[in-house]
Formats: C-alpha cells, structure tokens, sequence
C-alpha cells in the first residue's frame, strides 16, 4: 500500500525535536503544497493530525490533573495547535503559517542555559495550591499544559498563549524554553510569571483584558501605568502576582518588586488573595 507523500511530511514535522527543526519542516511542506492543487485539503490535514492529538491531551484534562507538563513530540504538537489558523480560507492559512515560521526563525535559537524540570516545576505548582488553592480555582473548570522546549528564546525565557474552545473551556499554554542568561530572572520566577497572566485570563476570559479591579491597584501603585496599552498593563499584573506568590520562598528576593514599601506589599496580598475568593463565587 503506498503512503501519501503528504502523510509522511506530515508524521514528520510533529516529530520535530525542536522548534528551530519544525521551522524547516514546515517550510517544506508548505513549499509542496503551494505546488498542489489541493491546498486546502493537505492544510485540512494537517490541522486533523494535530486536533486528533490534542483529542488525546483533552482525556488526560480533569479535575485530578488540571495541569499537564509536557515533553518532547507533545511539545510540538501544542506548539502547532496554538499557532494554526483554524477556519481560515486556503491562502489566508498559508500566509499566516508563513508568518509564525518566520517568527520562530526570529524569535528562537539552539539551547542556551538550564530548563526547569518537571519536579520543579510541581513543586512550584504545590506551592501555589497550598497558598492559593491556584489549581482548584484558577482551572476549576479550564485547564493548563506547560511545554518544556528544546530551545531558547532570544528575549525571553518564556511564553504565555491560550485558546478558548466552543465550549468555553481555556486551554492555558506555558512555553518554557533553556534559560536566557541574559534575561535576569530565574527561571522559576519565569514562571510564576506566566501563571499570572492565566489568572487574569481565566478572570476575564479574554488574554489580554485585565480585571477592572486592578485599576484601583495601579491607581495606588502604578499611577504612571494608567495611560500604558493592555500589553504592558497586563505584564504588570503578572509581575504583581510574581510578588505575591513568592513572598516567604527562595525567590522572593530576586523579584523585581521585592523593594517596594511592605504596606504596597499588603495590598497586593489583599488583593489577590479578593480575586481568588471572587473566583470561587463565579464557579460556584
């Protein structure tokens, strides 16, 4: 019997190793397919292969797993399911594809430092749980996957995505790449960062729309922030919560706020510790 030409490219770009190596693959592929009558089909097909595997991660989603780490194959496969464009028209696909391909080339690069590793990063989740119940409010109902990539960003040491299903089901996505020595913080502080931006997201419903709450806390604190665009404001609130779930641990002095005066301090403790409460009377 004899394999698609198509199907063996397709196996191959979702046993990519890294980012840098889908990047080529992908490029392959759509070089072949721009060649092919039926674009919309192979799209069509891929896009399949990957929601047939992130079928496989939903039976995993429940409330005695409301998170999961992922590695290696399972890494590329959450990559590729944030980054297609679902619904899209044939050629709208392919230029939008393009783009996060040229993204990746820009963005990402060979492995630099350390990565964390999965007993890290459960116990920095236990910590959460223990300070926040953050599990059992923040993905009561929704749920989060943190991908361990075989990279480096060339800024950042990390990423947050999410997608909302039909459903209204969050799915949360936490990139994690090799530390960026460069970039200041380590990397369990990375992320905490990024569970902030899945609490406010998981607020609001909406990755970058704060709650209106938070108004008061930069009215008070961030008096300066008040005319800043939503990208930065919501980099704050994370930040912000950095602070407050670090206090007490090994991290709290590398935080950036960790200077400011402890009466700020309070406050924000007070006041995540309001929206948690808050999100227990919305699920209720």
């Amino acid at each position: 019997m004899e394999i698609k030409r198509e199907n063996v490219m397709i196996q191959d770009i979702i046993e990519s190793s890294d980012l840098l190596e889908l990047a080529d693959k992908v490029d392959h592929f759509l070089q072949y397919i721009q060649s092919e009558s039926k674009q919309k089909t192979l799209i069509h097909k891929l896009e399949q292969e990957i929601n047939t595997s992130q079928s496989f991660f939903r039976l995993m989603d429940d409330e005695n797993n409301p998170y999961q780490i992922l590695n290696g194959k399972s890494v590329i496969i959450q990559y590729l399911y944030n980054i297609l464009p679902y619904g899209f028209r044939e050629k709208e696909s392919l230029v939008s594809i393009r783009n996060n391909i040229n993204h990746i080339r820009a963005t990402i690069e060979n492995p630099q430092g350390k990565r964390l590793c999965e007993k890290d990063i459960r116990k920095i989740m236990a910590h959460l749980e223990n300070r926040f119940k953050y599990c059992s409010r923040v993905l009561k109902s929704d749920h989060l996957r943190i991908s361990l990539l075989n990279n480096s960003f060339k800024t950042m040491n990390s990423i947050y995505t999410s997608k909302i299903l039909t459903n209204d089901v969050i799915i949360h996505s936490i990139f994690l790449a090799h530390e960026k020595k460069s970039f200041g913080h380590p990397q369990e502080y990375t992320l905490l960062h990024e569970l902030g931006h899945a609490l406010h997201t998981e607020i609001t419903r909406k990755q970058a729309t704060l709650p209106e709450s938070f108004r008061s806390v930069q009215e008070l604190m961030f008096r300066k922030s008040l005319d800043f665009p939503p990208i930065q404001v919501v980099e704050i609130f994370a930040d912000c919560f950095t602070c407050v779930a670090s206090l007490g641990t090994e991290l709290e002095k590398n935080n950036p706020l960790n200077a400011i005066h402890p009466d700020d301090k309070a406050l924000l403790v007070k006041y995540f510790d309001y929206l948690m409460v808050e999100l227990d009377k919305t699920s209720a």
